[in-house]
């Protein structure tokens, strides 16, 4: 058995295996329920509001699922190569995600289907291993082996922009509390806490 992603979400347990996932209640301490997919499953999310899931497989396929039955969300989505990670937006509405090795990260609008669903592609300049939202939905971090970038959503021009690009190499990047830090790990390990000051 191989445990590929586990994820805690208040009293939420999320075990990503093979082409299963497993919910399970930390507090009734039971699981929940169990999904099953048509592909491997590499990654998972869960949504803001904690009542959808995200699950992306080696073939590319990105499929939603209500938590608490397990029953598909009727909307699924595709990138080109197994999905590496995948990441909701505070505001619940986008989603990104990147494919192995890929340079470029695609951004989801969950209220449409097929290609009228991508809502932007941004092209990072170098392979991508984790991508996380800050809490604003603003600013969307991607990290890899050959350095951080932050890219920029502005509202009211409805443009992105490269907001700050780091040669720090990194496997996996987090948000820290309001969005005041960044935390980045390489392959390593080697921890990395970077300051973000407000512009």
């Amino acid at each position: 058995m191989l445990l590929h992603y586990i994820q805690a979400v208040k009293f939420w347990l999320l075990l990503v295996l093979i082409r299963v996932s497993y919910f399970y209640d930390l507090a009734e301490k039971a699981a929940v329920t169990q999904i099953y997919t048509d592909s491997e499953l590499k990654t998972a999310a869960f949504h803001p509001d904690g009542h959808l899931f995200a699950a992306g497989g080696t073939d590319g396929q990105i499929k939603l699922f209500h938590v608490k039955t397990g029953e598909s969300a009727g909307v699924n989505f595709k990138i080109d190569g197994p999905v590496q990670d995948v990441a909701f937006s505070e505001n619940g509405i986008w989603f990104a995600a990147v494919a192995k090795g890929s340079t470029s990260v695609v951004i989801f609008d969950i209220r449409k289907e097929g290609k009228a669903a991508e809502a932007k592609v941004l092209e990072i300049g170098g392979p991508v291993d984790a991508i996380r939202w800050d809490y604003t939905g603003q600013f969307l971090a991607a990290s890899g082996p050959r350095g951080l970038t932050i890219s920029q959503y502005t509202k009211s021009t409805k443009s992105w922009s490269d907001a700050l690009s780091l040669a720090i190499p990194a496997t996996a990047v987090q948000w820290g509390d309001e969005a005041k830090s960044l935390i980045t790990v390489n392959s390593e390990g080697s921890v990395t806490i970077l300051s973000v000051s407000p512009a």
